[in-house]
């Protein structure tokens, strides 16, 4: 695979809750596996520093993660926009989406629902 094979899975993330944050990061950690899986290459934010993030008090804001996420989505062919509640109004992907189309790299809307019905059959991944 060559680095412009990369596929950028953008979802919503800060929230004050931090219920809410966890649930977005195992929801995004399950669709990268699958996406991966298909053979797709997939680089997802979430997926590479929400645990670091908890473990070693980094800040969750869009501000302090807005360079290093459009650096990998400069670097993308594909920006993939998760649809979790709240996608349409979260400052960070909105922002992902703004600079995506300013830098001419395709847009997918990616419809969470399939994988919410493959968790509740599979039970857990």
């Amino acid at each position: 695979m060559e680095l412009s094979d990369i596929e950028y899975l953008g979802t919503p993330y800060s929230n004050g809750s931090c219920y809410l944050i966890n649930f977005r990061a195992e929801m995004v950690d399950f669709i990268a596996s699958e996406l991966t899986k298909q053979g797709r290459c997939i680089y997802s934010p979430i997926s590479s520093w929400h645990l670091n993030a908890c473990r070693f008090n980094m800040p969750k804001t869009f501000e302090f993660w807005q360079h290093l996420n459009l650096s990998f989505l400069s670097k993308s062919k594909k920006l993939i926009v998760v649809m979790l509640p709240g996608w349409e109004i979260s400052v960070g992907l909105q922002d992902e989406i703004r600079f995506a189309k300013e830098n001419n790299i395709e847009i997918e809307y990616l419809d969470p629902t399939p994988y919410f019905e493959m968790i509740k059959v599979q039970g857990e991944y």
